[in-house]
């Protein structure tokens, strides 16, 4: 532990909450955890500690430095743009066309190993600004599946569950809840693990 934290950890308790005074002149209240959340240059900052009207200089070195907030919040995406998700997905190599469903709302189609499936948006308001996304696959099986091939699939898997139409077709589901943002790895992820349980699923069939 080196001087800066063992200062921190004497000053710091409900009494002496410590700020940083950024370039500009603002307070933005960090303590002990959060500063171990940034890293880059080294910089010279001040810490108030507001109630013990005491004013002390600090150098902040390398592995210690302030990342807007701005630069957070514009690394992480929605379902209010369906562009930005096609454009991450298509970086990493997949095929993505982007339509509209029979109301307007967005529509991703994309196709793994062969297989066409569909990214549906929901929540939407006035066709955008969505909040949900659900990725949908349907198989066209000669005979159908049994209701109880079904039941079997939703008791001992996760993620994505399977429901039968009238003609006993099976459509293979996951939702994903990305309102208010999550990071473009874990929405990256997340579609992995789409692939990775159609393929699971095509296997439980037996679809060639």
């Amino acid at each position: 532990m080196g001087p800066f934290y063992r200062e921190m950890r004497r000053w710091q308790s409900k009494d002496h909450v410590p700020q940083i005074i950024t370039g500009e002149g603002r307070f933005t209240g960090i303590g002990t955890r959060e500063l171990d959340c940034y890293s880059a240059a080294i910089v010279k900052d001040i810490i108030h500690f507001t109630k013990g009207h005491t004013m002390r200089k600090f150098l902040i070195s390398a592995g210690f430095t302030l990342l807007p907030l701005a630069a957070a919040a514009q690394s992480t995406v929605d379902a209010s743009d369906a562009n930005v998700l096609a454009a991450l997905l298509k970086n990493e190599g997949y095929f993505i066309d982007i339509t509209t469903d029979k109301v307007g709302d967005p529509l991703l189609k994309g196709k793994l190993d062969g297989t066409n499936y569909d990214i549906f948006f929901y929540d939407c308001t006035n066709n955008a600004n969505c909040r949900t996304i659900q990725f949908q696959v349907g198989y066209d099986m000669t005979n159908g599946m049994s209701l109880q091939r079904a039941n079997q699939w939703n008791s001992d898997m996760r993620y994505a569950t399977v429901h039968l139409d009238d003609e006993m077709d099976p459509f293979l589901q996951m939702d994903l809840n990305i309102d208010y943002g999550v990071s473009s790895e874990n929405f990256v992820d997340n579609f992995k693990m789409w692939a990775n349980v159609l393929g699971q699923f095509e296997d439980f069939i037996d679809w060639n």
